[in-house]
């Protein structure tokens, strides 16, 4: 179990650990809420009051922060975080290495694309692309 915050650091110690042979386990805190019909990765850690909901799959290595919620039929892929009090509605997507900020909001059936990052308290409505860094309500992409 690695719990290390940054995604690609987390994805690296990952591989050395699978290449040595160590056994990763998930961790899922007791008072977090997993369904009995979501997928858990190898390696992954479900915080303190986290819903993880039906028919979820959560990739290797993840981390679903306290209080967050990963609705029916999500998808998270493999180095994804979800901050504390996010909410992914049901069937959301949120591809390998991205990352939702705390507060932030997926709305049902949108995607968040690899490597892409949802800022603080941000509303997503519509898909976010690779790479992209968004922020607001609703979520735009952040000007450099």
């Amino acid at each position: 179990m690695i719990a290390i915050g940054s995604n690609r650091i987390r994805a690296e110690r990952h591989r050395q650990l699978e290449s040595a042979g160590a056994p990763l386990v998930s961790l899922i805190h007791p008072s977090a809420d997993v369904s009995a019909y979501a997928d858990i990765g190898c390696g992954t850690v479900v915080f303190p009051n986290a819903a993880v909901n039906a028919c979820a799959k959560v990739g290797n290595g993840c981390i679903i922060n306290t209080g967050a919620v990963i609705e029916h039929d999500c998808m998270l892929g493999a180095f994804s975080h979800i901050s504390p009090n996010a909410v992914l509605a049901g069937g959301a997507q949120v591809d390998a290495f991205a990352w939702v900020g705390a507060g932030a909001t997926v709305k049902q059936l949108c995607k968040v694309g690899v490597y892409a990052t949802v800022g603080m308290g941000a509303v997503v409505i519509k898909d976010v692309p690779a790479n992209a860094v968004v922020v607001g309500n609703p979520a735009r992409p952040l000007k450099s």
